[in-house]
């Protein structure tokens, strides 16, 4: 958890695992993970996520 005093700005790393940005491919009959930019969103609720970062996923499977 981080916290952060009023006025006071902080970094957070959040380890997302690969597997967690998999799908299963019926196609394929695989998981798998698509290549291309993904949305990260974050903030206090569902309702409520001021920041924002795209990352680009380059898979190895």
């Amino acid at each position: 958890m981080v916290h952060a005093g009023p006025g006071e700005t902080v970094t957070a790393q959040v380890p997302v695992p690969a597997r967690l940005l998999r799908h299963w491919d019926e196609r394929a009959g695989r998981w798998r993970t698509e290549p291309g930019p993904c949305r990260v969103l974050a903030g206090r609720s569902a309702g409520d996520l001021p920041l924002r970062l795209e990352v680009d996923l380059q898979p190895r499977d």
